[in-house]
């Protein structure tokens, strides 16, 4: 089984604008990885051929008078096939991803929710999301993974979860790595700055895709 690599280009300048666009285009070659830029950058990224994208957030609704809002019609509208919800570093409430999750599926939209606990992992799944995923808050942007330091917890969370494909974050940054969480029950990582920050984001993508 390939592994569903998804890369979340967060807010760095690295992955803006031109930048951005360099870096989906190499993820582009590989049908097994997911990219999600910058919101200003969805409709030019989402054009690339063979290219699956989704947004970093979306709110509740679908469009209208909302300042400020990222509606789900315009990640429709602009080719985009799902969002994450709820990352360390865009927190919601229950009730939001809960609403969320129902109109992303009634509009034909995937949703990945992030957690950072097994309780956490647990209440989400009964969302029904498409995906969870774990991310420890302590090791996001470190060098070692839950799959390094406690790789039984992705097998705990795996079963928790069912039958909800169970995604693994925070401090991935290697195919040894991907190849533990598949091992485990997880389907795939989400990576952010191995890649972006990387001095070579084509060849850690070719690596992390071809674990």
């Amino acid at each position: 089984m390939k592994p569903l690599i998804i890369v979340n280009f967060k807010c760095y300048d690295k992955a803006t604008g031109h930048n951005g666009l360099k870096i989906a285009a190499y993820c582009s070659t590989y049908d097994n990885v997911i990219v999600c830029p910058q919101a200003i950058d969805l409709d030019n990224i989402s054009a690339i051929p063979g290219l699956n994208v989704f947004s970093q957030h979306v709110d509740p609704v679908l469009e209208g008078p909302f300042t400020g809002k990222m509606g789900i019609n315009v990640l429709k509208k602009a080719g985009v096939k799902g969002s994450l919800l709820n990352h360390s570093e865009n927190r919601l409430k229950f009730e939001t991803i809960a609403e969320t999750v129902s109109l992303l599926k009634k509009n034909g939209l995937k949703s990945l929710i992030c957690c950072e606990s097994l309780d956490e992992a647990a209440k989400f799944a009964k969302l029904r999301p498409d995906y969870i995923c774990f991310e420890p808050k302590s090791l996001i942007g470190k060098t070692q993974s839950v799959a390094d330091l406690n790789p039984e917890l992705i097998t705990t969370i795996s079963k928790a979860v069912k039958p909800v494909k169970l995604i693994i974050g925070a401090g991935i940054d290697s195919p040894k790595e991907v190849r533990e969480v598949l091992l485990r029950g997880a389907v795939g990582v989400i990576v952010a700055s191995s890649v972006i920050k990387s001095d070579d984001p084509r060849k850690i993508i070719k690596e992390l895709a071809n674990a």
